[in-house]
């Protein structure tokens, strides 16, 4: 499996993320968990083998050489 297994699915919603309240995230993802509506999602940032991210390349780039994901939270989008 990989990140492209998940991008490839709609119900995920896979976006990338830049900036959140203040919080530099780039290079990190937002997969939604449950639903839009329930709004609950986890950041995450694909890593190479050696699990360091991959800097300025684009998902498309990365998603078959992607060995691990660094889950940076699990919350509510609004609160």
């Amino acid at each position: 499996m990989t990140i492209k297994d998940i991008i490839n699915q709609p119900s995920f919603r896979f976006h990338k993320l830049n900036r959140k309240r203040g919080k530099d995230l780039e290079g990190f993802f937002a997969i939604d968990v449950k639903t839009v509506r329930q709004q609950w999602r986890m950041l995450v940032r694909p890593l190479d083998s050696e699990l360091k991210p991959f800097d300025g390349r684009s998902i498309d780039e990365i998603a078959m050489d992607a060995k691990a994901i660094e889950v940076k939270e699990i919350s509510k989008h609004y609160e």
